[in-house]
């Protein structure tokens, strides 16, 4: 019988670790086994628990010191009876570990973004040292933390996210501004995550420049902005270089797997990454994908096998892998098929999921 598992994310942002808690909560659901997510009230994390029939308890936080969090965490864990506690965002880390030391609940941490667990490195190696695992989604990930922290081996278990690799239908295609549909000739590019983490704003002078050579090129943006680099700055942005006629911002979305149906190519420069989600995504849908040679994304996109990787900052090199890929349709198709095959052995949400439950299933008190 599976263990009960009290989920956690304090976290009021709406990115894709968010998400990602809710769909491995909903899979463990559906697999038979018993979760409830502690979340914060009225937050974009319980709104999609909810439509995913997920079972919440609220939780909220100040920061990731507040201790009198970790009391009122520790009976949420006694009150759920739960037999594992996962952590999901960084900010319930201190919270979770002592939560598990005064309830004898064994506690996952499961790190999706590269970052130190706290400061000084060695002294948070030894706190959080107290929990049962701490979960990787990269081995890149997994290799970092082990060096900042010194934890001893085995601790760290690298858990790659997984995605569907059976996928729906495709249920909309992008528009132009104007509402107009495409062309059969027509070309189109993709960005997909927060605009501010993801190279959307650099990536558009090569745009500028792929368009001169393909003019009927597009390009679709997805995901949320953030205040660092609003939507209203953006589209200032495409105007200034020139693509916003040809642009579409999709915002948030739950249909990533339809709108990727409708794309030729996908492009992910980040400057850090633990995984790259997207890319997986972009796998699963078939499509090539040039990405930026850094962390997790050297994990998911095998050179010239199932994408491009491109070092920081070459524009050059950037807009050559573009060029052949729009120029060559039978080598978009060949890297977009090597990088389904590939989605569907080492990433897809089955296996994650088996992972997952092993783990539980070992630390479970």
């Amino acid at each position: 019988m599976l263990p009960r598992v009290l989920a956690l994310s304090s976290s009021t942002d709406n990115g894709g670790s968010q998400r990602h808690a809710v769909t491995l909560a909903a899979a463990y659901q559906a697999a038979g086994g018993s979760v409830q997510l502690a979340c914060a009230p009225q937050s974009f994390i319980e709104q999609i628990s909810h439509t995913a029939s997920v079972p919440t308890l609220p939780f909220a936080l100040r920061n990731s010191g507040d201790l009198r969090a970790a009391l009122r965490l520790a009976r949420l864990v006694r009150q759920s009876r739960a037999q594992v506690l996962h952590s999901h965002a960084r900010r319930d880390f201190v919270a979770a570990t002592l939560a598990g030391r005064l309830t004898g609940c064994p506690v996952a941490l499961h790190v999706h973004v590269v970052r130190p667990l706290g400061e000084p490195h060695r002294l948070a190696g030894q706190f959080f040292s107290q929990v049962a695992a701490i979960i990787a989604v990269s081995e890149y990930t997994k290799q970092e933390l082990e060096r900042w922290h010194g934890l001893k081996p085995g601790l760290v278990r690298r858990i790659y996210n997984g995605v569907a690799t059976v996928l729906p239908a495709p249920k909309i295609t992008p528009r132009s501004p104007e509402g107009k549909k495409g062309n059969e000739g027509e070309r189109v590019i993709g960005m997909v995550g927060r605009l501010s983490t993801k190279g959307q704003r650099t990536f558009l002078p090569s745009a500028k420049r792929l368009v001169a050579e393909f003019p009927s090129l597009r390009f679709v943006f997805v995901g949320p902005d953030a205040p660092e680099l609003t939507y209203a700055q953006f589209r200032q942005d495409l105007m200034l270089h020139e693509l916003h006629n040809r642009s579409t911002l999709v915002g948030i979305s739950d249909q990533i797997p339809d709108i990727l149906a409708t794309l030729d190519i996908l492009v992910h420069l980040p400057t850090d990454e633990a995984f790259g989600l997207a890319l997986v995504e972009a796998a699963a849908a078939g499509l090539p994908v040039v990405a930026t040679q850094i962390g997790g994304c050297q994990e998911v996109v095998c050179e010239g096998q199932t994408g491009f990787l491109i070092p920081l900052g070459d524009d050059t090199l950037l807009q050559t892998r573009l060029h052949q890929l729009l120029a060559d349709p039978s080598l978009r198709q060949r890297l977009g098929q090597a990088g389904q095959q590939r989605a569907q052995r080492e990433f897809s949400a089955e296996r994650q999921l088996a992972d997952l439950c092993a783990i539980y299933e070992e630390i479970a008190r």
